[in-house]
């Protein structure tokens, strides 16, 4: 993965104002939880979501990448700069077999920030991203290792937990939730 392309952008969306932050694997990156990136997604604010593909679009080639089956998300632009795939994301919405569940993203969800070289990167929460890899049905493996991850280290945004759970989710996903939350407590 090319963390220079990552500093690239970062410095460009700080220096814009842009609403941003960090998510899905390099979220978990970050926090010591997977190895490699696959590659970079930016969760951004719907007010900046115009904006920040104008930016993008100066120092990198915007690709025809719509999103597929459960997604419904409301803005997806796909990037390729320097052979980094980027995801550009807002509005983040996952259908599943019982309804919709919307990722919200606002300033609750940027819970964390790195340093890399002098340029601070906004991370999203954990605690967002364990519930949407348990909607993903094919990322559920992802949901397993923020699980042992808040076994070791506590659910620190336990706000984003409950607020994830008013809304509609798939029922075998909501009893994981609250057995997690229930084994965390202890």
């Amino acid at each position: 993965m090319n963390h220079d392309v990552l500093l690239q952008i970062a410095k460009v969306l700080n220096t814009n104002d842009i609403r941003w932050g960090l998510g899905a694997s390099y979220a978990l990156h970050f926090r010591g939880l997977v190895k490699s990136p696959r590659d970079i997604d930016l969760i951004v604010a719907e007010e900046d979501i115009v904006k920040t593909v104008k930016l993008l679009k100066s120092f990198g080639q915007l690709e025809e990448e719509p999103p597929k089956g459960d997604y419904l998300t409301e803005y997806f632009y796909y990037f390729k700069i320097d052979e980094t795939e980027i995801d550009v994301i807002s509005n983040f919405k996952l259908k599943h077999e019982t309804g919709v569940y919307t990722y919200h993203f606002d300033a609750l969800g940027i819970v964390d920030s790195v340093m890399v070289q002098d340029v601070n990167i906004p991370l999203t929460a954990l605690e967002d991203w364990y519930i949407l890899y348990l909607v993903m049905n094919n990322k559920k493996q992802r949901g397993d290792m923020i699980e042992d991850y808040f076994q070791t280290h506590g659910i620190k945004h336990m706000e984003l937990i409950k607020r994830g759970l008013k809304q509609d989710l798939p029922r075998d996903v909501r009893k994981r939730i609250e057995d997690q939350l229930e084994s965390t407590s202890d």
